[in-house]
């Protein structure tokens, strides 16, 4: 088993949340063949540790000529899910415009996702400021907060 092996070995089986970070960085140093798909499954898995998969897309940036078309895939893949974290879904962003010339799925990816960000955050800030205001409309009905 090489080097490349042990570390994709750790990150799934063994490693902690922290060490995969670790892990993604030190295969970046690597030109093995196998580095990028593996920092494609650790980007396009979105029960992946959130920190190791923002570490492979920044990753990704760098203009990795030979795999071009599976990068296009997993970010337009990533951009498309709503459910992604805002970080995760920052990262990919910027990753993608890296590659938006490529193709023409990225490309409609990466329109959509500028067109739904500013949206999504606002909504997540109205639904935070319904519940502060539900919250504070509890409080007061208990007779305030004894501190």
């Amino acid at each position: 088993m090489d080097t490349i092996e042990k570390q994709i070995d750790e990150f799934r089986y063994e490693a902690a949340d922290g060490a995969k970070v670790r892990i993604v960085e030190d295969m970046a140093v690597n030109d093995d063949e196998r580095v990028v798909p593996f920092l494609l499954e650790v980007l396009a898995d979105p029960g992946e540790f959130e920190l190791a998969r923002v570490e492979a897309a920044k990753l990704l940036m760098s203009g990795l000529e030979a795999h071009r078309p599976a990068i296009c895939e997993a970010l337009a893949e990533v951009l498309r899910r709503s459910q992604e974290s805002e970080a995760v879904r920052c990262h990919a962003l910027e990753a993608a415009e890296a590659y938006g010339e490529e193709s023409a799925e990225l490309r409609a990816a990466i329109e959509q996702a500028r067109r739904d960000g500013p949206r999504a955050e606002e909504a997540a800030r109205s639904e935070a400021s319904d519940d502060a205001e539900m919250a504070m409309g509890f409080l007061e009905e208990l007779g305030g907060l004894d501190v």
